[in-house]
């Protein structure tokens, strides 16, 4: 299990990582938080593939979910395509 905490600006302020090679998947989080990194940075950072590394890379893409499929996105979505049509 993998729980990490974040502010709302996006700052990564801790992460508590349990079970099999949790001190592995730990590091990242470590150089995360001490260099004041932002989650994005976490979801936009390459990884071998595949590696238990990529948990955290997913993890982190998986706080943008909810912003992904919000309405206002789904909007502006919606309008580009009335503009551009099939071009996009």
């Amino acid at each position: 299990m993998i729980k990490v905490a974040i502010n709302k600006k996006g700052y990564i302020l801790g992460a508590t990582i349990v079970g099999e090679n949790a001190s592995e998947l730990i590091v990242q989080w470590t150089i995360a938080i001490k260099n004041k990194l932002k989650i994005k940075n976490m979801a936009s950072h390459i990884v071998a593939y595949p590696t238990l590394s990529e948990l955290n890379k997913r993890l982190a893409g998986n706080y943008f979910i909810p912003v992904l499929y919000s309405n206002k996105v789904r909007s502006l979505v919606r309008f580009l395509m009335k503009i551009f049509g099939k071009k996009l």
